[in-house]
């Protein structure tokens, strides 16, 4: 599923949105949407990408989402916004910028599990924005006064399946622990925003080796509510 906003003005001929390539999510699982930005234009266009220091997690991004009128939470709503690192992409003429955003960062995916029975399913109703800076420019990228927000709704279907969700989050602690090095940031980075859904493998690796990937663990198992 995809929805997208054409932007036409000044120097600028772009599509931006949101995609969603699986409609059938396993509730409490990390689930893993796609923003994009295709050039429509002649010329080479720049999108700043930022950081959010605080929540650890991408920046100029913001989700609602609800499941039969229920409004799921932000983890980090009461966290203060400090900002972070920017930088510019560069997207040549007709080429698209991808960016993977895992929702679980931005929303407690997990507690959508209570309420619903073993092998239940229910809609869940996305509201997606990105603030998008961007330009013909490198200057003109970091106006951030100047930029336009896209905005989409998407929608899936979440499914309780407890068995199929214990295996997913032992396949990523293996990935962790044994896998191919370059998957094992991504991996992380899904188990820790699995939160209290993930508290049994999290326990697995607060006793890792490396001392940092530890101490991550352990700070999630330490967070309240988790």
């Amino acid at each position: 599923m995809e929805a997208a906003t054409d932007i036409v003005h000044a120097t600028l001929n772009l599509q931006a949105g949101f995609r969603i390539t699986d409609g059938d999510v396993l509730a409490g699982a990390p689930l893993t949407l796609e923003f994009f930005v295709r050039n429509l234009s002649s010329g080479r266009l720049h999108v700043a990408v930022g950081g959010d220091r605080a929540r650890g997690r991408p920046d100029f991004f913001s989700f609602s989402a609800s499941v039969r009128g229920w409004q799921l939470v932000d983890p980090e709503a009461g966290a203060e916004y400090l900002g972070g690192p920017v930088g510019l992409v560069s997207v040549a003429p007709r080429d698209t910028y991808r960016q993977a955003v895992l929702l679980n960062q931005f929303l407690r995916l997990e507690d959508v599990i209570a309420r619903l029975p073993p092998g239940g399913h229910e809609e869940l109703t996305l509201t997606c924005e990105r603030l998008l800076p961007c330009g013909a420019s490198e200057d003109a990228a970091f106006d951030l006064a100047a930029a336009p927000k896209i905005k989409a709704g998407l929608a899936c279907t979440l499914r309780r399946d407890d068995a199929a969700l214990l295996q997913t989050l032992d396949e990523l602690t293996t990935t962790i622990l044994s896998g191919a090095i370059e998957r094992r940031e991504p991996a992380l980075a899904e188990l820790f925003a699995s939160r209290a859904t993930a508290r049994e493998q999290l326990q697995r690796i607060a006793a890792h080796p490396d001392r940092q990937v530890a101490e991550r663990a352990r700070r999630v198992l330490a967070t309240p509510g988790d």
